[in-house]
């Protein structure tokens, strides 16, 4: 077997030893969006587990902090607080509508099962502050759509909770921030575009820019977290909160193998290779693959343009594909990816940079 570079495995045969490490953990993470954190803060909430999450880039948040922050969660409890109603059965029609052959009722199940549960949970723990979007579901004319409830936003984040650690949260996409780093909540956008329409939008905009510049001058940029930045704030406060060990600029290299079950990972950290054992297990929260030329080539349809960061290569992909994982062969797949209107910015003649841009509701009084 050979890892995401293509190397053949570290595997120490019928036993594993347990001298050659240089650290050891419960699990290892590998991974810093809000897939990663969340699975660092429940397994040392609630398994009491010593844990490490390894991030290759300098920056933590992953996709989660260039993202909206948006999460599709059925059933949750803020739903049915602000008087959205919901069946599991509305829900499954429409899934069912929208996969197609691909449906699977086990999983489904599942994720109705607890998908509810896992939003009323992290909220219970500080780790998480939702809000339910005002909004469809993106297909509202498909059977079992929703006009509104299923889709969760979060509330901005104080990001000098953090205190300096809030520097090494990644930066949004232009299009969520002004003059770099000032976050602009979504749900506020409205008072952007048209600051002087109310006394209440002129306050709000007038606070927002005094508070980017005590920020920048302390922080170096601006701590209002909004959208995704926020979810990811929040998670990384309860993880260090629950002694969390994050490591960023540590690329996991490929696994330990033992017996063909894997047990460990190595780690470089500062041109070192580290061999760290996970007793319990490893998390793979990677990220995706739309930074990797031949990755998209095979599984998208378009694979030019991308505004993921430049760390989603699919290292996840290729490791666990190594360990027998398997993919589906009808590639690449039309419907099986989220597309947008995303101009451009030119940096330099051979440079540019995506800029995510906004519809204004008027009936939402938010931008879409």
């Amino acid at each position: 077997m050979h890892d995401c570079y293509g190397r053949p495995l570290l595997n120490h045969g019928s036993c594993t030893i347990i001298d050659v490490y240089d650290h050891e953990y419960d699990v290892i993470v590998v991974g810093s969006g809000a897939g990663g954190l969340t699975a660092a803060v429940t397994a040392a909430i609630q398994g009491n587990q010593k844990v490490l999450v390894t991030e290759k880039t300098a920056l933590y948040g992953g996709t989660t902090a260039f993202s909206g922050g948006a999460l599709w969660l059925p059933m949750n409890h803020l739903a049915f607080e602000n008087g959205y109603l919901d069946t599991c059965e509305r829900v499954g029609t429409y899934l069912r509508s929208r996969l197609g052959d691909d449906y699977n009722q086990d999983k489904a199940s599942a994720y109705l099962d607890t998908a509810p549960e896992m939003c009323k949970w992290l909220e219970s723990i500080g780790a998480t502050q939702f809000i339910p979007l005002p909004a469809p579901d993106y297909y509202a004319d498909s059977d079992g759509a929703a006009k509104a409830g299923r889709t969760v936003l979060n509330a901005p984040y104080d990001g000098r909770r953090l205190g300096q650690l809030v520097k090494q949260v990644r930066y949004p996409l232009q299009g969520y921030c002004a003059f770099g780093t000032m976050h602009v909540d979504v749900m506020y956008q409205a008072y952007w575009t048209r600051p002087l329409a109310s006394c209440r939008s002129f306050s709000y905009v007038v606070r927002s820019m005094l508070r980017y510049v005590a920020d920048f001058l302390w922080y170096g940029k601006g701590t209002n977290l909004c959208n995704g930045n926020a979810l990811v704030g929040r998670l990384i406060e309860s993880a260090t909160k629950a002694d969390v060990t994050l490591r960023r600029n540590s690329p996991a290299m490929q696994p330990i193998v033992d017996n063909d079950k894997i047990v460990g990972w190595t780690v470089q950290k500062q041109g070192k290779t580290l061999k760290i054992r996970a007793r319990k297990g490893v998390v793979l929260a990677s990220g995706g693959f739309a930074r990797s030329a031949k990755l998209a080539r095979d599984y998208l349809p378009t694979q030019d343009w991308t505004a993921v960061p430049r760390g989603n290569q699919g290292d996840g992909l290729r490791t666990g594909n190594a360990m027998g994982g398997v993919l589906p062969q009808h590639h690449p797949n039309p419907t099986e990816h989220y597309t947008l209107p995303c101009p451009s910015i030119a940096q330099s003649t051979a440079q540019s940079s995506p800029f995510l841009t906004f519809r204004i509701s008027r009936n939402l009084g938010s931008s879409s």
